[in-house]
């Protein structure tokens, strides 16, 4: 048997020096696999990445960074850590930092769901980045930093006014900002392990993806863009304005200017009018989408099912993750640490230039479903600087089993072209 097979190679060699043996088996053989045997397979390549992220954390002194991709098990690797620790000192006090108080509930439904409801209780405390530095005087046998990324100079008092034995840190995407990484350094959590997206979707721990880049055009005909001063207004095209900015941005490049830009792309109504194109003659009704908006006025014009954090009604999110309604939207609200099952398309009617944040997007449309190919649109006005945000937000991708096609906004209006859903 293929897993037979799997366990014999890694019991004397890693994922990381297997890599490529691991990728060509399972290229010529998991598609055959039925869904019994591919859920196995996964289950056993996810927790020898745990088994391994939790080794170099030992060999690092019990400090470190897991940088692993969405859906390869990160929680489960601090889950086994804080096990161990109780299990040699059932009073052992393990604190976990959270972006958002609503991610509390999914560590412990994590804990529940491995059968370690009672130690949650027991002996795990849960916090937001928001509230860490009013800590004082407090003994951990271990801090787990979630969404690592979150962590801020600003945490120091944390470190300096608190006993922590020992600490890790999960994440998809390590900062790039200097400073955060300088302050990761000050305070240990180096990376000790990485998987990166590509790896694990060549390794088929998550759902192979296909990524559409629609290519859409700035209008240069209809004047539909108001502009001037409180005394005399007139209208211009999109491409007008859009050049008008641009060269303000380059002449100038000042925080003011290019929020200006940054606020006329992604506050185009054609790109809503577009999208809203898409959600009725593009993707089927019956395709669970998550849409991701450049706004909170977008995502409330674009689905009943908002979610996000001005609106008080959250019944949305709770309809779209009990599977009763197949559609959401959104803006930054489910990017990082939601737990949503079954989702089929990623609708992205804007990215930035971070692959941070498209990673955390992604990662709610790859979780591993036998026989899926998640499917990711991302809406792109050429020959505009998002062109390049795109190009930058996408460099990380190279998976030998997902693939990203550009086409243009025109050929999907002819029929020429159609996105398939799987």
């Amino acid at each position: 048997m293929l897993i037979n097979h799997l366990k014999e190679m890694l019991a004397t060699s890693g994922i990381h020096r297997s890599m490529d043996t691991i990728v060509d088996i399972l290229n010529n053989s998991f598609d055959n696999l039925d869904s019994e045997n591919q859920y196995k397979i996964v289950a056993f390549l996810k927790d020898t990445i745990q088994k391994e992220a939790n080794i170099a954390i030992d060999n690092a002194g019990g400090d470190g960074a897991v940088i692993a991709a969405t859906g390869s098990g990160k929680s489960k690797v601090a889950i086994n850590r804080a096990i161990k620790i109780i299990s040699k000192n059932p009073e052992a006090k393990i604190l976990i930092v959270v972006p958002l108080i609503g991610l509390k509930l999914n560590w412990r439904d994590e804990f529940i769901k491995w059968g370690y409801i009672d130690q949650f209780f027991k002996n795990i405390e849960i916090l937001c980045y928001a509230s860490l530095s009013k800590e004082r005087n407090e003994t951990y046998d271990l801090v787990v930093f979630d969404e690592l990324h979150n962590i801020t100079p600003n945490h120091l008092p944390f470190f300096k006014y608190n006993s922590i034995k020992n600490k890790i840190g999960l994440t998809a995407t390590i900062p790039h900002d200097k400073m955060k990484r300088d302050f990761l350094t000050a305070i240990k959590l180096l990376p000790v392990y990485r998987l990166n997206i590509n790896e694990a979707t060549d390794l088929r721990i998550v759902t192979p993806y296909h990524i559409y880049v629609v290519d859409l055009h700035l209008n240069n005909v209809d004047k539909t863009i108001s502009v001037g001063g409180k005394t005399k207004k007139f209208k211009v095209t999109e491409r007008n304005n859009y050049d008008y900015l641009s060269k303000l941005v380059s002449e100038a490049p000042t925080e003011a200017n290019v929020r200006k830009m940054l606020r006329f792309l992604k506050g185009l109504e054609s790109r809503t009018n577009i999208a809203r194109l898409f959600l009725k003659h593009v993707i089927p009704p019956e395709i669970r989408t998550i849409i991701f908006c450049a706004s909170i006025e977008q995502a409330d014009q674009l689905s009943q099912n908002s979610f996000h954090s001005k609106k008080r009604d959250k019944s949305g999110f709770a309809k779209f993750c009990n599977m009763e309604v197949n559609e959401m939207s959104c803006v930054d609200a489910v990017n990082e640490g939601h737990n949503i099952s079954n989702v089929d398309c990623g609708f992205m009617l804007y990215v930035d230039s971070t692959q941070l944040s498209f990673e955390q997007r992604l990662g709610r449309v790859i979780r591993f479903r036998p026989g899926k190919t998640g499917t990711v649109i991302i809406l792109n006005y050429r020959e505009t600087r998002e062109a390049h945000w795109v190009r930058s937000a996408l460099a990380g991708i190279s998976s030998k089993v997902s693939r990203v096609t550009y086409l243009d906004i025109n050929d999907l209006r002819t029929g020429k072209i159609k996105i398939p859903f799987n």
